[in-house]
């Protein structure tokens, strides 16, 4: 039998808490904190981060733990005596709780592959940041980081130039900000807020403020001054940079016509910052750049590689103790505040790294890829999903500015210039984008203009074909009908790829990307690596994933963010009352055993429908009433009603603006299709439904579009 001491030195390789409690289970430690104690012991309630989580499908009681071999495995047994394992690589960054009422019910990772585990912060002190340390890797002049306006001429811009840019930002950062000595801490985070253009200008930014120690702020070029003034108000930054007016472009071979220019809604910003008093703190980036102290804060080692000169940069960005720790504040995203004013959402690097890494692993991110960006860059689907897991892979974003005739010629013209390659040493730089991810309006928009024949000749088969070839297309951001993914692989061959997210946490839940043929339409997957999930009901009580019933989403893990700034009220009412860490998404699910996945019924507040004894959702209307060949979006809503609780009401646009629906006319074309009580008796036929940056209709404020002249028997 191994001594105590032999035993104890093998749990170095293990996280602190795994070895203390299984050397007291077998009698080699001291007593751990007992179950009356605060759950903090083991979660940390205020920075929501559980040590690590291991991958059990389901834990439906105490588990019971048994230490074979480091070598081995990690056994943890359950009292129905079902058995998971973790390799000894795995265990490295695991723990286990062991409180029946915190375990119950619990979904974890099986499917997907597990990524490293963040630095420490002495590696954090010699390396800097993981994101950044990843890029430095990538920089050389061949090393495309970003390739922006197409559509106008285009402009390359390589991770090296990004860099130089980054280095020169943090520098400026430092001094300006030189005479404020306070730390950057989760209470009152040093903020650097930026709007740009998507492209170089806004990752350089990004980076910058990152290398400086700062929490970067990036605004929405889409925002009013009333908005600007709400963000700038609430996040105080030291800094406000001010992106266009500069171009750069590593294709020195091509004379490009595309200009750099001012942010949208420069102005808005400019009358923002005068009215909240922050004028002495604008900074343009152009005049910002002018400095370019780059050289003075890197060195360059050159190698020759098979007669290929290779360069290879090492940047001073973010080491030596610019960030402490992952736990420094990271970056500040506004939610998109359907229920009043838009949240700030405050993560920090660690949360991000989790983020990161998590979907890197599970969608197989690589540096050959080429994601064709169309998204927004306040949002978490535009920076983290896209953007930051190009960035750590060492891929490549091209910024398309989306309309249906940019994204169908960018498509063909893809195809073509792979019939062509080798003939421009140009274009031969500019790959063939092979990722795609977009929110449901957008492949919605990209259907319509195909079936309504108004693409130019000769583009709908080119574009099809690099359609065909994707290595990966993915929709979030809302609900995805099934009748449009359905259209969507009749056309490509491939099943969109749905997964589940939002603001506080990015990604949680995630259909496969390989077999293609385990997505299954209208469900979101399973948690990714970092994530743990449970379901609890309207009284609290934790709901058995095997049930078949439904409930909230509840999710924990080292990705959730830390918490709202300004608002620690809300941030704990955001969060489950046991102390577990679990935060409480509003959204109603129920998980389907034998798909192993999850399908989103819709949001507790405006998408679960209380209709007479019936609990109603939204999202699965819709569904149903897509197929109607005369509607071509909706969105379903509960009206207040003194009889039935809520009536269920249809906000839709015709296929035809000629065309009319009445509600006769619905309930004949519904009436083998779908039960009577859940068909519309309230209708509005408008000629464009209107949605947020991301795509996401707020129903709550379609509800003033009823009123008692539209109420049907």
């Amino acid at each position: 039998m191994m001594n105590p001491t032999s035993f104890s030195t093998l749990l170095l390789a293990i996280t602190p808490w795994v070895a203390s409690s299984i050397q007291h289970r077998l009698g080699f430690a001291p007593p751990s904190p007992s179950s009356s104690q605060s759950i903090s012991t083991f979660v940390n309630v205020r920075t929501r981060q559980a040590d690590a989580f291991l991958p059990p499908t389901f834990v439906k009681g105490p588990p019971r733990i048994s230490f074979f071999e480091l070598d081995s495995a990690l056994s943890i047994e359950n009292e129905n005596n079902a058995v998971s394992t973790l390799t000894s690589t795995q265990c490295t960054c695991a723990s286990i709780n062991t409180n029946t009422s915190l375990t119950e019910g619990i979904i974890r990772n099986t499917v997907f592959p597990k990524p490293p585990p963040p630095p420490s912060d002495e590696e954090l002190h010699l390396h800097g940041l993981p994101i950044l340390a990843q890029a430095a890797k990538h920089a050389n002049a061949e090393r495309t980081l970003c390739y922006e306006l197409p559509e106008n001429g285009g402009i390359r811009v390589s991770y090296r130039t990004a860099l130089l840019d980054a280095t020169t930002i943090a520098s400026y950062i430092t001094k300006a900000t030189s005479k404020n000595k306070k730390k950057s801490d989760l209470a009152k985070p040093r903020t650097i807020a930026h709007l740009t253009e998507p492209g170089s200008e806004y990752v350089s930014s990004m980076w910058g403020t990152w290398a400086s120690g700062f929490c970067t702020v990036p605004l929405a070029t889409s925002h009013r001054a009333h908005e600007f003034e709400h963000v700038l108000k609430d996040s105080d930054p030291e800094l406000i940079i001010i992106g266009g007016h500069v171009c750069r472009n590593d294709d020195e071979d091509k004379v490009s016509t595309a200009k750099t220019l001012p942010p949208h809604n420069e102005g808005e910003l400019l009358q923002a910052v005068n009215n909240v008093g922050l004028a002495d703190r604008v900074v343009y980036l152009r005049d910002l750049l002018k400095e370019d102290e780059a050289t003075d804060n890197m060195s360059a080692v050159a190698t020759s590689e098979t007669g290929t000169e290779k360069y290879q940069y090492e940047f001073n960005l973010g080491a030596h103790g610019a960030i402490p720790s992952m736990d420094t504040p990271s970056m500040i995203m506004y939610t998109s505040g359907s229920t009043g004013l838009p949240k700030a959402v405050l993560t920090s690097h660690r949360n991000i790294y989790h983020q990161i890494t998590d979907l890197v692993a599970a969608w197989g991110w690589t540096s050959t890829d080429v994601a064709l960006h169309l998204l927004p860059l306040h949002h978490v689907h535009g920076v983290i999903n896209i953007l930051c897991c190009c960035a750590y892979a060492g891929a490549c974003c091209e910024f398309v500015h989306f309309t249906c005739d940019n994204v169908w010629n960018r498509l063909a013209e893809a195809a073509r210039d792979e019939q062509t390659s080798g003939q421009s040493t140009v274009e031969s730089k500019k790959k063939k984008p092979n990722v795609l991810m977009a929110v449901p309006t957008v492949y919605s928009k990209l259907i319509e203009a195909y079936e309504h024949n108004v693409l130019a000749e000769g583009v709908a088969p080119h574009a099809l074909k690099t359609l065909s070839n994707m290595r990966l297309m993915i929709s979030g951001s809302a609900a995805l009908p099934v009748s449009l993914n359905e259209k969507w692989k009749s056309l490509t061959g491939h099943i969109l790829l749905e997964r589940y997210g939002m603001t506080e946490f990015a990604m949680a839940l995630s259909n496969p990307y390989t077999p293609m043929d385990k997505r299954y339409p209208g469900y979101v997957g399973t948690p990714l690596p970092s994530v743990e999930v449970r379901m609890v009901d309207e009284h609290g009580t934790i709901v058995d994933p095997e049930s078949g019933l439904s409930g909230e989403l509840q999710v924990r893990g080292p990705h959730l963010f830390q918490g709202y700034l300004n608002r620690p009220d809300v941030t704990e009412k955001e969060f489950a009352s046991d102390g577990s860490g679990f935060f409480k998404t509003g959204d109603i699910v129920m998980y389907d055993k034998d798909k192993r996945s999850f399908k989103i019924l819709g949001r507790a507040s405006v998408d679960i429908i209380k209709n007479g004894g019936h609990k109603l959702s939204a999202l699965e209307i819709e569904r149903d009433l897509l197929e109607h060949p005369l509607i071509a979006e909706l969105a379903v809503l509960g009206i207040p009603d003194d009889t039935w609780g809520e009536r269920v009401a249809m906000v839709c646009r015709m296929k035809d603006p000629n065309e009319k629906l009445d509600i006769d006319m619905l309930r004949c074309w519904a009436e083998h299709r779908m039960a009577r009580y859940k068909v519309p008796s309230r209708i509005v036929t408008l000629k464009e439904i209107p949605k947020n940056a991301m795509g996401k209709v707020n129903k709550t404020s379609l509800r003033s579009l009823f009123d008692d002249k539209t109420l049907a028997p």
